[in-house]
């Protein structure tokens, strides 16, 4: 392959990766548009996606799930997986996806904000946590 064909692959990757984030955000994101973001600078160039899962692990820590071509199925799994128990609201498929990702449950404060018939999927993701 040419480097020329690398990168227009690369190119459609990318914007596979982009429309297919989009098409889940738009989902549930509503107003809050700081579930997913984005870089385009330096070392993230062309485009770098991030989940939003501040405060989903720890207390008190800004962090980001990496959204890539290698995993963007893993997010759509979660939202599937969600709208098969929730049909009209997926709306807890992005931290869900950073649960699966780590393989770690939210810690146990979080879980307040967890619809009940959720909490088995998130379960599933890792060990119980003491905090």
């Amino acid at each position: 392959m040419t480097q020329e064909q690398l990168d227009a692959m690369t190119a459609e990757q990318t914007l596979s990766l982009i429309l297919r984030a989009f098409k889940i955000f738009d989902g549930f994101c509503g107003v809050d548009s700081s579930l997913l973001g984005w870089r385009t600078d330096g070392e993230y160039a062309p485009v770098s996606l991030y989940v939003n899962c501040n405060d989903l692990f720890y207390w008190g820590c800004a962090d980001s799930e990496k959204l890539t071509v290698e995993n963007i199925s893993e997010l759509e799994k979660a939202a599937e997986d969600i709208k098969k128990i929730n049909p009209e609201d997926f709306s807890n498929a992005d931290i869900l996806f950073c649960c699966r990702m780590r393989k770690m449950r939210p810690q146990k404060p979080y879980y307040k904000y967890i619809p009940n018939n959720l909490k088995p999927l998130f379960d599933a993701c890792g060990e119980e946590r003491n905090k």
